[in-house]
Order: C-alpha cells, then sequence, then structure tokens
C-alpha cells in the first residue's frame, strides 16, 4: 500500500508541474506587442524610429536659431560701429 501513496505523490507533482508549464507558456505568450503601451521594453529600431524624427526637428530648430543668432551678432556689429561714428 506503500507504493500506492507514493505513485499518487508523483503523479499530483507530474500534474502541478505540467499545469505550471502551460501556465507560464500562457503568460508568457500574452506579452504584447513589442514598443506598445502592453510592452514597456523596446527595441532600438522602435527607439530610434520614434524619436529620430523629433530630433531631426529639433537640429532644424537649432540650426535655424543659430543662423538668427549669426544675424543679430552682426547686426550689434553694425550698430555699435554706426554708434561708435556719431560719438566722433
Amino acid at each position: 500500500m506503500n507504493w500506492k501513496r507514493y505513485i499518487g505523490i508523483g503523479a499530483l507533482m507530474l500534474l502541478c508541474t505540467g499545469a505550471g508549464f502551460l501556465l507560464g507558456q500562457k503568460v508568457q505568450a500574452d506579452t504584447g506587442t513589442p514598443g506598445s503601451l502592453a510592452d514597456p521594453l523596446a527595441s532600438q529600431s522602435y527607439v530610434n524610429q520614434a524619436v529620430n524624427p523629433k530630433v531631426q526637428e529639433l537640429q532644424a530648430k537649432i540650426q535655424q536659431l543659430t543662423t538668427k543668432a549669426t544675424a543679430l551678432e552682426q547686426q550689434v556689429k553694425l550698430l555699435e560701429q554706426q554708434l561708435a561714428q556719431v560719438k566722433k
């Protein structure tokens, strides 16, 4: 009779292990689309695709502001020269 008890415990352990394996597969399969709200981890290509347009937009804005700042600096120099000539 003792051996029937061991077989029953072994069968129960095997059943629990199988159920845990199946549940683990189900949980792993429901992780969502990479980069979506359901999956907080994102691939490098997704990040590049999402960030690069913003970076390019900011670089263009920086270039515009740099050009404007250079033009203003030249205008200030010109005005300083004109002021110096008026003071003479």
